[in-house]
């Protein structure tokens, strides 16, 4: 069965309607996507996180030879808030384990808040039916040009 999406669309949470025409286009405004609150991507999903790699939204390939590292990363996107990334006493967000001062803290929370709105947008996107229909158009395209072999 399939997991319903539960997160407000990024138009209804930031009124940026950038796809009207375009329904596959990722948003490149990082003040629109700092502005994402709610998020139900899911970065288990092997095949999404293929898709964000291809779409250049982000790319785990560094981390696929350490899991404990890309672990870490998953758990971070997905499940930290932040609230929990400015009041972390024992700087989780540091794999290095250096201390962020408080400038540190604020561009970090920046980049953060925008790499989660970027893979929140990425998620409607692969969701959408539009996306669907764009790949099987692109597999044809390939198939007729004889591209697949």
């Amino acid at each position: 069965m399939e997991e319903l999406m539960c997160a407000k669309t990024i138009f209804q949470q930031t009124g940026w309607n950038g796809r009207k025409g375009a329904p596959i286009k990722l948003c490149q405004d990082i003040n629109i996507l700092q502005k994402i609150y709610e998020y139900d991507f899911d970065l288990n999903n092997i095949e999404f996180r293929e898709y964000l790699e291809n779409r250049g939204v982000c790319s785990f390939e560094s981390l696929k030879q350490n899991p404990e590292k890309l672990a870490w990363h998953i758990k971070c996107l997905m499940e930290f808030t932040e609230q929990d990334f400015l009041n972390d006493p024992d700087n989780t967000y540091s794999m290095s384990g250096l201390k962020f001062d408080e400038e540190h803290i604020k561009v970090s929370l920046k980049i953060w808040k925008t790499s989660k709105g970027a893979i929140q947008d990425a998620w409607e996107i692969f969701n959408s039916p539009e996306s669907k229909e764009f790949e099987i158009k692109q597999k044809e395209e390939e198939w007729n040009k004889g591209d697949v072999f």
